[in-house]
């Protein structure tokens, strides 16, 4: 009954004194340096930005002791503390050292942690530093983070650089413009090292001094001072800021149970089944904490292999699409090297495109993703064509938000889909080959049979009975060439007779006719027969394209020149004039389908041309030169026969 009374009172007392106004304590304002991961800093998570850290922790806790309300000042410079804290603006300063309190006339409360200085350096620069030498930090750049409790004496370095943070000091190092980086903080150096992929930063076996860290507030705030030492004893002999340092630094620390005495006076029972359930709560916790951290170095891994043996090329970019970091696909295919010091993707991106590259970036960072086609720069990687993707990222890897590019090579997709478009125009006109193939072939008939019956009349002159002639071959060659059109679109087996090209070099001069009466035309076949297996046909509708070709080509006086010749394996013929030739740029395109110079042609001729030549074994290319003439190359498997033997 009495300690059901007592209990009541204690309640009754509690209430009143958390309810009433003139009781209830104003917020405790504490200064922190939010760029000292894993001490303090920002971290971002869903599109909110928010403090947190060992220091950040340990403060709320000291304040849920104090029974009061913390609120965090953010200082961009640790130097910039101590004025602050003169003025009156905060309550104290959390973290700073010892030595760096008596330097300001200021009163140091420890919370039993401490920086361990050690040095880091350039990989570059490894192989020449002896850091066992005092002349080495005299002979070498050196960075520093400006404000920093340094307990060694870093006044004497000559050639000092002072960073703001240590993230700078870092990147400086990382990027070759320090050789050595003096960190005030070890734990500090070697989270920035991890969380941003500094891979040419190394580290030295040995700590070079120690600064003990703690609470520093002004001296004249003696009350504050005698609450703030009693509320860390309590917190310690609980065993929260043991706690609060294994979260962030996974330090096993000691267990007595010297903590405990009072309530063991109280009820050695009670205290003892308590002392038990904490002790293995702890170290199940202990051993849950070991084990996602386990799972949370092979899961990093696992990622970062997953990233560097995508097939797509990976970038890491800021907003200004300055590129931080680049998977190894995109290092080889672009023969990026590293580090990307000044590199941005304005640079990778080909002149006409450059234009989109930041509205781009702006649509990723503000709508949290994007896609756009580009094409790279020529001088990087020619005729390649990229699909890119991007995406904002979150969390604290660095001050400033960053997105992830996903870039993938569509040039071999773009050309098929072009190539599929070609070969549907092609199945076009196959069909409407096929529908008219009928209407022209009946009056090519008509003409045909008139022509060879007008040459059985008995007086016709000469002359007359050669056009005749001439008519009815050019009827049944057109009849011929309707057939091997709708052979194109329908492909049939071709014959395989064995044909003389020489042969069929004159029958197609003579085929010609009037058309090269006033051309001054030179034959030069060497070591004939140049014997081969084909489609007499087909071959001779390849010369006569090439003779009407090269005739079209010239104006005024005319000349063409034949060449044939062959070797052991192979025929070769050579058709050359001396017309006004082909531009560089058109040169690789004239087989193409549908590409024609002349204002009335179809660009079918050398198409359908190459397509037989390739039919039969061969291949075709062009030699030429504006303004003086072009020369067409035919070579074709030779087939030895007993002629030409």
């Amino acid at each position: 009954m009495k300690v059901t009374f007592l209990l009541r009172i204690h309640l009754l007392l509690f209430i009143v004194l958390a309810t009433s106004p003139a009781l209830a304590a104003e917020s405790l304002r504490i200064s922190i340096f939010p760029f000292s991961p894993p001490f303090s800093y920002y971290a971002v998570q869903n599109g909110n930005k928010y403090l947190q850290g060992y220091t950040i922790d340990e403060s709320l806790a000291v304040g849920k002791e104090l029974k009061q309300d913390i609120e965090f000042i953010a200082v961009s410079a640790i130097d910039r503390q101590i004025g602050i804290l003169k003025k009156g603006d905060i309550a104290l300063i959390a973290h700073d050292s010892a030595s760096y309190a008596k330097t300001h006339g200021l009163t140091f409360i420890p919370v039993g942690v401490s920086l361990q200085h050690h040095l880091y350096i350039h990989e570059a620069c490894a192989p020449c530093i002896d850091l066992h030498s005092p002349e080495t930090l005299r002979n070498k750049r050196v960075v520093t983070v400006k404000g920093a409790p340094y307990v060694m004496d870093i006044s004497m370095v000559p050639n000092i650089i002072e960073a703001p943070s240590a993230l700078e000091a870092l990147n400086l190092l990382n990027q070759g413009i320090a050789d050595i980086y003096i960190a005030p903080s070890e734990r500090v150096a070697d989270y920035l090292i991890v969380a941003n992929g500094f891979d040419a930063v190394l580290k030295d076996g040995d700590f070079i001094g120690e600064a003990p860290l703690g609470f520093i507030v002004n001296p004249d705030d003696t009350e504050l001072i005698s609450r703030l030492k009693t509320a860390i004893k309590t917190l310690e002999r609980q065993g929260t800021l043991a706690s609060i340092r294994d979260k962030w630094f996974d330090q096993p620390h000691e267990f007595s149970l010297s903590k405990y005495s009072k309530q063991i006076a109280l009820t050695a029972l009670g205290i003892a089944t308590l002392f038990v359930m904490f002790g293995v709560w702890n170290l199940s916790l202990k051993r849950r904490v070991a084990q996602v951290a386990r799972d949370l170095r092979q899961t990093e891994q696992r990622y970062r292999d997953l990233i560097e043996s995508s097939p797509d090329m990976i970038f890491l970019v800021t907003e200004d699409g300055e590129i931080l970091h680049a998977n190894e696909r995109a290092c080889t295919n672009l023969r990026l090297k590293t580090p990307f010091k000044g590199l941005n993707l304005q640079n990778l991106i080909a002149p006409e495109d450059k234009e989109e590259v930041a509205p781009f970036l702006d649509k990723v960072f503000n709508d949290g993703c994007d896609k756009f086609e580009f094409r790279m720069d020529e001088k990087t990687r020619q005729d390649m064509e990229v699909e890119i993707a991007g995406r904002i990222l979150q969390g604290p890897i660095q001050p400033g938000l960053l997105a992830c590019l996903f870039a993938r090579n569509v040039t071999d997709r773009n050309r098929m889909e072009e190539e599929l478009i070609q070969s549907e125009r092609l199945g076009i006109i196959g069909k409407m080959a096929a529908g008219v193939a009928h209407e022209i072939n009946n009056p090519l008939g008509i003409i045909q049979f008139n022509a060879e019956d007008m040459l059985y009349a008995e007086e016709m002159s000469t002359e007359a009975r050669e056009g005749l002639t001439a008519i009815s071959r050019n009827a049944a060659r057109a009849a011929d060439t309707i057939t091997h059109l709708l052979d194109l679109a329908s492909p049939k087996p071709m014959a395989n007779d064995i044909l003389h090209l020489d042969e069929a070099v004159k029958d197609c001069i003579a085929l010609l006719g009037p058309k090269i009466k006033k051309t001054t035309l030179t034959l030069d076949i060497q070591n004939e027969p140049l014997s081969m297996r084909g489609d007499s046909r087909a071959i001779q509708q390849v010369l006569v394209n090439l003779l009407l070709n090269a005739l079209s080509s010239m104006q005024g006086k005319r000349s063409i020149s034949i060449f044939g010749d062959r070797s052991h394996e192979s025929i070769r013929l050579v058709i050359e004039d001396k017309g006004k030739g082909i531009v560089r740029k058109d040169l690789p395109h004239i087989f193409d389908p549908f590409f024609t110079s002349r204002e009335n042609g179809f660009g079918l001729g050398l198409f359908i041309t190459r397509r037989i030549v390739e039919r039969h074994g061969g291949i075709i290319f062009a030699e030429s030169e504006p303004d003086k003439g072009t020369r067409m190359i035919l070579e074709f498997p030779l087939h030895e026969d007993e002629e030409s033997v």
